[in-house]
């Protein structure tokens, strides 16, 4: 049996959610698994499968002191276990991974799950991730990116090389979208809405990247064509309080449903007519795999790894980061040409099923590691 040990800092974001599902969809009689987290993970997100959890603290900010310490506790089981993989997983973790594998012969695979990098903040900022990611680069076998859009910007700023850095899309549990669908948890009348309304949703994070104030500028600009649209935000965030007083300056309060973070989004996701995200930056957009897994054309921005999803015109629409008044537009198109509605619709679910499923990036990130392991041999 091969023996992966999985790196996470923390039980929050999308890297937990990836991981169950990764090492859910594994083959349990060929692999086992150990995590190495600091702390939010539960064991209920691996059940049915065969993940063993160790803690180590790790923060998130740099302090040299605590980040030593957990370096050298990481180290010490990376000695005791000697697995086949280390896969370290988001910037923190894949940090203190590599420095703690060094030395040791290990195969070393890191996921950066979007890179710090290429969020937008100050130069310094920017600056100090692009020269961590280059340095560290050398300290690890292979770079998974989780789209073409990120491994250019790896290469671009001089993080791994063409071989190292290897493109792997996301995926998602097609099959639990599809049921959800089926088998609706939710009817509209649940929150008040007539069966005949419509409703346009968001699922992400109330932070700055996902720019969910825009997308309740969108919501506004709809409502004052079209009143029987609803409108919903699926998470949680730290935008929560701002998103709440714009709704409410708006006049919004009636037709708007925020759910925060819910385990269970996909029973929500089976609302939806029309699918939105207006991210002003995105690695990957797993929102917008998960509006298409349900049949749900989008309308989504033109940004970073994004038209890698989304075809403008074929399987969702695009739209200018910023420019609410353009989604609005096109989300009432589709609300109004069911004829365009339904072709968006098919070639949506032909389009994931083909290239976002879990099955297919577990297979490419299972044969990543099999390739390191024989070589090693």
């Amino acid at each position: 049996m091969k023996k992966i040990i999985h790196i996470s800092q923390a039980g929050a974001g999308g890297v937990p959610a990836y991981l169950s599902l990764f090492v859910g969809e594994m083959d349990q009689s060929r692999f086992s698994n150990l995590l190495i987290c600091s702390g939010g993970y539960k064991e209920e997100w691996f059940s049915g499968s065969n993940m063993a959890i160790e803690k180590v603290d790790m923060c998130r900010e740099i302090n040299l002191s605590k980040d030593f310490k957990a370096i050298k506790e990481i180290r010490a089981i990376l000695k005791r276990e000697n697995p086949d993989i280390v896969y370290c997983n988001s910037s923190k973790a894949g940090a203190l991974g590599r420095i703690a594998a060094m030395g040791l012969g290990l195969n070393v695979v890191y996921n950066a799950h979007g890179w710090a990098f290429n969020m937008k903040t100050s130069f310094l900022y920017r600056l100090v991730y692009i020269i961590i990611e280059s340095v560290l680069a050398f300290f690890c076998d292979k770079i998974i990116c989780i789209s073409k859009y990120e491994k250019q910007s790896a290469l671009a700023k001089f993080v791994g090389t063409n071989r190292k850095d290897v493109v792997i899309y996301n995926g998602i549990e097609i099959e639990r979208v599809e049921s959800a669908k089926k088998n609706p948890r939710f009817k509209k009348t649940d929150f008040g809405i007539p069966e005949d309304d419509f409703v346009v949703g968001m699922i992400g994070r109330m932070s700055k990247q996902k720019a969910p104030d825009d997308f309740v500028r969108m919501a506004a600009e709809i409502h004052s064509k079209m009143p029987n649209t609803h409108f919903f935000i699926i998470g949680n965030g730290k935008e929560q309080e701002a998103v709440e007083e714009l709704i409410k300056s708006l006049g919004l309060k009636g037709c708007f449903h925020l759910t925060g973070w819910v385990e269970n989004k996909y029973d929500y996701l089976a609302l939806f007519d029309v699918g939105v995200l207006l991210s002003r930056w995105e690695g990957f957009g797993l929102a917008i795999a998960e509006y298409m897994a349900a049949g749900i054309p989008s309308v989504v921005t033109n940004v970073d790894a994004i038209p890698e999803l989304v075809t403008d015109g074929e399987n969702g629409l695009l739209v200018g980061v910023g420019d609410y008044v353009d989604a609005a537009e096109k989300v009432t198109f589709l609300l109004n040409n069911k004829e365009a509605y339904n072709i968006m619709s098919c070639k949506a679910v032909q389009r994931v099923k083909a290239d976002f499923s879990a099955d297919r990036m577990t297979k490419e990130t299972l044969a990543l590691f099999n390739s390191l392991i024989d070589k090693k041999r």
